[in-house]
């Protein structure tokens, strides 16, 4: 069962990469919002979701998403920091980078 505070940022984050691989695109959309409002620190979910976003054509949105977090990173704990990297630097080539998704 999950918990009822919304901790699980990681669950949510796997969910909607599946349904992307799917191309359920609504239920991927839908689960990497809730991994991101269940985990901020998480730059790979930002970062999925804002290539949602590209691909709904709502590419500000998703560059807004990703300067939001771009701004708070150096904030994170160094673990996370390191853990984040390949996601941010990602992050910075956006719309480019969509590829990687």
């Amino acid at each position: 069962s999950l918990d009822k505070t919304g901790g699980q940022g990681e669950t949510f984050l796997q969910l909607g990469q599946a349904h992307w691989e799917k191309n359920e695109r609504e239920e991927a959309d839908m689960y990497l919002q809730k991994a991101c409002k269940a985990n901020r620190s998480l730059a790979e979910s930002v970062f999925r979701l804002a290539i949602i976003y590209f691909y709904q054509d709502k590419s500000e949105q998703g560059q807004a998403l990703i300067d939001e977090f771009l701004v708070d990173k150096n904030q994170l704990p160094r673990f996370i920091r390191k853990r984040n990297r390949f996601w941010v630097w990602r992050m910075r080539l956006y719309p480019w980078s969509r590829w990687i998704f």
